[in-house]
């Protein structure tokens, strides 16, 4: 009795626990099967709008921002705009610049194959290189290309022409057209960005999932396909009608089923940040949810709890059920948006929760994934600046750093070249690209100001000096070697820390490039900074110089600049020094001027003892002080020269105003306060004769004057010009003019 009783309650136990177990699956079969159904869709869409993220930020973004970044008024973009207001021939300079601009700009971007302008002010029209005159009889409609012919009239400031075969490149392109904004008298600019629409395609495919039905493409607002994926006409029409079907169009994202010929698709559509494109996903019902294998493996866990786990159950439910109460404990205490009482019940609750939590995560990972550049960037600098500290390997791995080699050293490559931004972090990629090619040691770098900051982390056992020349190399192979200078720091064993140390030792070397321009890799440790002077006779140079300056020798204190520069380059001088000793160079110039009259401060516009600080190297320095002393010594002489002609002047209105009166050179030399003997060389320096001379000649061309009058007789002519023998006048008026003064008054007389 007891045994069937036994069996009996076995039985009834096990009836009981399989139908629990069996409902229970069942319910959370469905809901599993719901909630598997909607974190699919949910993650189609995500994936669509990553997509769409990832064409934007590739595609759209620099082509958008293309017209404002290279046609803005600044003086990097004066090629491209200067055919914009002035007008110019079809061959020459400008028109050189120009393409060299455009190819500059092409081979930026990975994207961009072609870049068409069209100055209406010249009428030129610059296409792959080539430049045509749209006034020149001989431009036939066949170099003209479509899209100037189509859009040139066109009201529509931008707009994008689907795929289209552009015949000037020989291949399919996207083409983005923009109208500059008139302002002033400017007139219109048209420009053509011609995408590659194999490239942009190749882009979708790469981004596609695993799964092979589905098919990506791009529509505009219009209906228009832009590109697919798709070889299939038939697919890339259903993408245009799915778009132009949808009852969704107000929204920017949405997910839904479209049904066509019996056939059914799922759809995530997504509208582009930047364009009116829209990122379609397409994919067949049929295998998008793979719901048997999903029941398949469902099934297997059912089944095994049943048959394995009934009579562990019963026996251990009271062991279990007590951390079991603890993990729903914490699930109903997790923060939820939503009210608990709103839910059913508590296994809705559970499964909301849960669902919310599982959904944050994903966000939080997205966001992660989205700032990784910039969390990147913060962790370098903060490693280089000593904020982390990298025996904790947590605060630096998420950001993508491994530290795990023996030893660390870094490095700062100063780019010398006047460059925009974008132009510098293209260099950081490219070499992060070629740093990445060997796999002996970890290079991680930065953009930071005009220089590339990195930290490089290897095996003591790796040669450093193999380090140093490879870097070089790299350096080398992507930009010309005037154009940048390496400075490399100390290198420690990495777990003492001292990637600051090392940092700053890199800065410290970087400085010496001033006065090191030959050099295009300063290492610190190969350098003796430490021993180099902090003093030396750079006042006894100035000193001369400033001599120099006040006797007007020009040559003299061009030597001496000259000199001194250069043995600040070969005396191995502390940099600090050479810092102070230049601008007290470029003090004493500007003062010892000043005091000879002439302001450098109005003369340049600027403080010629802060200029020299905006300089790159010592030798570009010495080439403007040389110029500003050519420049100032060439004011001086003009200014002798000004002063030269007041003087002669003033000298000429008083021998004038007293040339009947006893004129001489010591009344002259007391009316314009000057001594006797200054004034007398002075004459002689500007008119190349004595002053008696000079006097003697005026007084001889007044007699002329009196003579031919015929008012006085010779006896007082020669009185009134002060002369007391009137033998000696007429000697000196024969002696001048070949005849005596009677006889010329005869001549003058003949002659009326």
């Amino acid at each position: 009795m007891k045994g069937k009783y036994k069996h009996k309650l076995i039985v009834t136990n096990t009836i009981i626990i399989f139908c629990f177990i069996s409902i229970v699956y069942g319910l959370v079969y469905y809901f599993s099967v719901k909630e598997y159904k909607r974190h699919i869709e949910k993650n189609n869409l995500q994936i669509t709008k990553q997509i769409g993220s990832v064409v934007d930020n590739r595609v759209l973004e620099p082509i958008l921002s293309l017209p404002n970044l290279y046609f803005s008024d600044n003086e990097h973009n004066e090629a491209l705009r200067k055919p914009m207001v002035k007008e110019m021939e079809s061959h020459g300079l400008d028109v050189l610049n120009v393409n060299k601009k455009v190819n500059g700009i092409i081979q930026l971007n990975d994207y961009i194959i072609g870049l068409d302008i069209y100055y209406e002010l010249n009428q030129l029209l610059f296409i792959n290189g080539t430049i045509k005159n749209l006034v020149d009889p001989a431009t036939r409609k066949e170099d003209i290309p479509y899209w100037f012919q189509r859009y040139k009239d066109t009201n529509r400031r931008a707009l994008f022409i689907p795929t289209n075969h552009n015949t000037f490149l020989n291949t399919e392109v996207i083409t983005y057209i923009y109208k500059l904004p008139l302002a002033y008298e400017y007139y219109e600019t048209m420009i053509a960005i011609h995408v590659d629409s194999l490239a942009l395609k190749k882009l979708l495919t790469s981004l596609k999932s695993e799964d092979k039905t589905k098919i990506l493409g791009v529509v505009d607002q219009e209906g228009q396909l832009i590109t697919s994926t798709s070889e299939d006409l038939e697919y890339n029409q259903l993408i245009i009608n799915v778009l132009n079907d949808a009852d969704s169009h107000e929204l920017d994202e949405s997910q839904f089923i479209y049904e066509k010929d019996n056939n059914k698709y799922i759809v995530a559509k997504v509208k582009s940040q930047y364009t009116s494109w829209y990122y379609v996903s397409l994919i067949p019902v049929e295998g998008f949810y793979a719901l048997s294998a999903y029941m398949y493996l469902s099934l297997l866990v059912p089944a095994f709890f049943v048959i394995f786990g009934m009579g562990f159950v019963i026996v251990a439910n009271n062991k279990l059920y007590s951390p079991m109460e603890k993990v729903f404990s914490v699930i109903r205490n997790i923060p939820y948006k939503k009210e608990e009482q709103e839910e059913k019940d508590e296994y809705s609750l559970l499964t909301n929760k849960l669902t919310y939590l599982v959904d944050e995560m994903e966000d939080l990972h997205h966001k992660i994934e989205v700032n990784q550049p910039a969390i990147f960037h913060s962790t370098i600098h903060r490693m280089l600046r000593g904020g982390i500290d990298v025996k904790s390997k947590h605060s630096y791995k998420e950001a993508g750093i491994e530290l795990n080699k023996t030893h660390v050293l870094t490095f700062i490559i100063k780019i010398t070249w006047n460059e925009e931004y974008n132009k510098l972090l293209a260099l950081e990629y490219t070499l992060l690209e070629r740093f990445q090619t060997q796999n002996k040691f970890n290079i991680y770098s930065i953009v930071e100001d005009n220089r590339i900051s990195a930290i490089v982390n290897y095996d003591e056992s790796y040669e450093i000096k193999d380090i140093y020349s490879y870097i070089q190399r790299v350096m080398s192979s992507c930009i010309k070697q005037e154009n940048f200078v390496i400075a490399i720091g100390k290198f420690y064993p990495l777990l003492d820390g001292k990637i600051k140390e090392s940092y700053h030792s890199a800065n410290e070397a970087l400085k010496y490039s001033f006065i090191k321009p030959s050099q295009h890799m300063i290492v610190y440790t190969n350098e003796e900074f430490d021993q180099y002077k902090t003093s030396g006779s750079s006042h006894q140079v100035i000193k001369k110089m400033e001599d120099y300056i006040r006797s007007s020798n020009h040559a003299s204190i061009l030597l001496t600049i000259n000199g001194l520069i250069e043995s600040l380059i070969v005396g191995n001088y502390s940099i600090e020094y050479c810092m102070n000793t230049l601008q007290d160079v470029a003090s004493s110039i500007r003062r010892s001027f000043n005091e000879i009259g002439l302001n450098t401060d109005q003369l340049f516009g600027y403080d010629l003892r802060e200029y020299y600080k905006h300089m790159e190297s010592i030798m570009t320095y010495s080439t403007w002080l040389n110029e500003v002393i050519e420049f100032l010594f060439q004011k001086i002489k003009e200014q002798k020269a000004d002063e030269a002609e007041v003087l002669l002047r003033d000298i000429k209105n008083i021998v004038d105003n007293n040339i009947y009166n006893d004129i001489s050179l010591d009344l002259v030399a007391d009316q314009l306060h000057m001594r006797y003997d200054t004034l007398s060389r002075t004459f002689k320096q500007m008119t190349g004769k004595t002053f008696s001379t000079y006097v003697k000649e005026v007084k001889l061309e007044r007699a002329i004057d009196l003579v031919t009058g015929g008012e006085y007789t010779m006896g007082d002519i020669s009185k009134k010009l002060g002369y007391s023998s009137t033998h000696y006048f007429i000697r000196l008026f024969k002696q001048a003019y070949g005849m005596t003064p009677k006889q010329y008054q005869i001549k003058m007389s003949k002659k009326d």
